[in-house]
């Protein structure tokens, strides 16, 4: 959700000026945000419905009034019939407009209350630790990341039990994620004390989650590596597993990370030490 939001235009300054308005309207928790959410979408939908039942009623209007006139046998009752049926075709034009309003509003404010929590974590996010509404913010921040600590370890403790397969097409796949990461991202196995053999089977892990085939894990990819190994985890810990795993700080999980991530090089003593340190 949070790329989500910031694909809206959603950026630190509004995300900070969204959480202040959230809490001058007692919005703090999950649960008095939902109510808030709840709340503020009935205006709109109730208008949108009105306005639909009422373009339905002058749509039904406008067709008794075209097919009463064309079966009338009067001056003008042709011109009188088609204006009819032409308003009747306009307000049903604007029914179903006004429909589709009404389902995606909806479905949008029924997620955004369903996922309230999700959604308060995500401008949290995005706002930043610093957002100086309480010190709560921080507190929750340091707990997710020894959440994704011990979430990073456990995993992978997992990925060491998985092999790649020695099946032709697994083969192939490990050796080209390894050329790859090569060549595109100056990857030599001998840095990491790995043999050309070793660092192709950890490649043939990688190959797995690495969906798009570009050499490096992103944070969707991550979190479905993460489901798949039974540890869901939200956007907002994806993306913090992310800065946490990311020697270069390059917004990504490249295979030389992956690699010190697989041998428990990573997450790294100091991480730990400074999350653990940050907790007292």
């Amino acid at each position: 959700m949070v790329e989500e939001l910031a694909k809206t235009g959603m950026t630190p300054a509004k995300a900070k000026d969204t959480l202040r308005i959230w809490a001058e309207l007692g919005a703090k928790d999950p649960e008095q945000l939902k109510q808030l959410l709840v709340k503020r979408s009935m205006a709109p939908l109730t208008a949108l419905a009105a306005q639909s039942v009422l373009d339905f009623v002058a749509c039904g209007g406008g067709f008794y009034i075209g097919r009463i006139s064309s079966q009338a046998d009067f001056p003008g009752a042709i011109l009188i019939s088609l204006v009819g049926y032409f308003f009747a075709c306009y307000y049903f034009l604007q029914a179903a407009f006004q429909i589709t309003a009404l389902t995606s509003l909806s479905m949008a404010a029924r997620r955004y209350s369903t996922d309230a929590a999700v959604l308060l974590e995500a401008v949290r996010q995005l706002a930043g630790p610093a957002s100086g509404l309480s010190v709560v913010d921080s507190a929750t921040l340091v707990v997710n990341t020894l959440k994704v600590i011990q979430t990073l370890e456990k995993i992978g403790e997992q990925l060491q039990d998985i092999t790649a397969g020695a099946s032709s097409l697994a083969n192939l796949s490990a050796y080209l994620t390894l050329q790859r990461a090569e060549e595109m991202y100056g990857f030599q196995p001998d840095k990491y004390g790995l043999s050309e053999a070793q660092a192709a089977d950890i490649a043939g892990v990688f190959s797995r989650y690495d969906t798009n085939e570009d050499g490096r894990l992103e944070q969707s990819e991550l979190r479905q590596l993460c489901s798949q190994l039974g540890s869901d985890i939200s956007e907002a810990e994806a993306k913090e597993a992310v800065r946490i795993l990311d020697s270069g700080s390059t917004g990504y999980i490249q295979f030389g990370d992956f690699v010190d991530w697989y041998m428990g090089r990573r997450p790294s003593r100091e991480v730990k030490e400074a999350a653990a340190k940050s907790s007292q």
